[in-house]
């Protein structure tokens, strides 16, 4: 797939095996939002998500930051920040773990803020996630959250003869960004022209052969497809989780997509990687969905007094199960309340137990639900089940399709 072509209108012909899997996959995605979509509070869900998403999708990139190291830094790191007065203060020196905090807070920031994946956005989810990377230090590869400046080659080699594809000339990136996002705008919603696990495929393989950044393009692209789920109104379900699984098998499928046109291998990869982001979801919501409810119990509490109805003490077991790891002043954040009123809150939940102080200092207190903390940890490293969809009843194999 030839990353200075325009996105072309083309009928696709795929297996009835294949698209047998695309309904499949797409009537599972469908499934999980119609059940996780009324609850009073999808973010809740969708935190834990992001973050997941940035931990698998960095380590395809060597990162050996863990989902827990994450939960466990980001309420330091939020009080830092906010003692900056913003987020773009405080960061201190570049490095990985703070740079795969950067990519979840950037995909957090676009579900609370959604808007169409266009150019601006993909340069401003770049800068997010790049401006204080290890990556983008001293300006050796330019600005984070720009176009490309030079031409670049994939492979490990230094030898150009050897590399296993040379995107476009760094001249032809803005036009070709900007038909990118055209195409993404003229397919989005429009299962008449391109069901979904396909429309991911193409535009993955076709920013992947555009190579827009000098560095952080499979970050970027992944991130993409992340939010094409919640633009398409799905539950953006980690797909990085198969991908990293399964790293060989993900780089044969962007080589077949790119150099033989042959979406076959990343249509399938990602229908797979869509079934095993809606199992760990649906696993993730079963450990943590019953955990308030478990908090409440009366004898756990001191007097057999919980907390009373809306005060801060019974928001914040609300709150635990996605924010396993807080401060005083994350609480009085993420509520809405004093400091005081965060303070008694969770000293309220410490005597019941559902709170431990981990770092025992007498400033900057760090507290932890053990609970939450170990359902996380247990849905994380569940191992992936095979799930075979090659019987599921097939539409029409002939569909037609916007593809890059």
């Amino acid at each position: 797939m030839r990353g200075d072509l325009a996105p072309p209108l083309q009928e696709l012909a795929l297996p009835p095996r294949v698209i047998g899997q695309v309904s499949a996959a797409q009537a599972t995605l469908a499934a999980l939002s119609a059940r996780l979509g009324p609850q009073k509070n999808p973010f809740s869900v969708t935190r834990l998500l992001a973050r997941e998403e940035a931990v698998r999708s960095s380590a395809i990139e060597g990162a050996k930051t863990t989902l827990d190291q994450l939960l466990q830094a980001e309420p330091v790191l939020d009080d830092a920040e906010a003692r900056t007065k913003g987020r773009d203060g405080g960061r201190g020196k570049p490095d990985e773990l703070a740079t795969v905090r950067a990519y979840a807070m950037a995909l957090e920031d676009r579900l609370a803020q959604p808007s169409a994946l266009n150019v601006e956005c993909i340069l401003t989810l770049h800068r997010q996630v790049f401006s204080a990377a290890p990556e983008f230090a001293g300006g050796r590869k330019g600005p984070a959250g720009a176009w490309r400046g030079r031409e670049v080659r994939i492979g490990r080699s230094r030898d150009t003869s050897e590399a296993t594809s040379i995107p476009p000339a760094h001249a032809l990136v803005p036009r070709l960004m900007d038909e990118h996002a055209a195409w993404l705008a003229a397919t989005a919603g429009d299962e008449t022209k391109l069901a979904l696990p396909i429309r991911l495929a193409l535009a993955h393989a076709h920013f992947e052969a555009v190579h827009p950044f000098t560095d952080g393009n499979g970050r970027i692209g992944r991130m993409l497809l992340w939010l094409m789920l919640a633009e398409e109104g799905f539950v953006p379900v980690p797909l990085s989780r198969l991908l990293e699984a399964e790293r060989p098998r993900y780089d044969e499928a962007l080589r077949f997509a790119q150099q033989k046109q042959d979406l076959v291998p990343l249509v399938l990869l990602l229908c797979d990687a869509i079934v095993e982001g809606v199992k760990f979801t649906e696993a993730l919501d079963r450990r943590l969905s019953p955990l308030p409810d478990h908090w409440w119990d009366t004898a756990r509490w001191p007097g057999q007094r919980p907390p009373r109805q809306g005060s801060a003490g019974n928001r914040l077991l609300d709150l635990l199960p996605v924010y396993p790891v807080v401060t005083v002043g994350t609480v009085a954040r993420h509520l809405g309340v004093s400091r005081q009123a965060a303070n008694l809150a969770v000293q309220e939940l410490a005597e019941a137990k559902v709170l431990a102080e981990r770092n025992g200092w007498r400033r900057n207190r760090v507290f932890v639900c053990r609970e939450a903390l170990a359902a996380i940890a247990e849905n994380a490293h569940q191992g992936f089940m095979p799930v075979s969809l090659c019987n599921a009843a097939p539409p029409p194999a002939r569909l037609r399709c916007a593809c890059p």
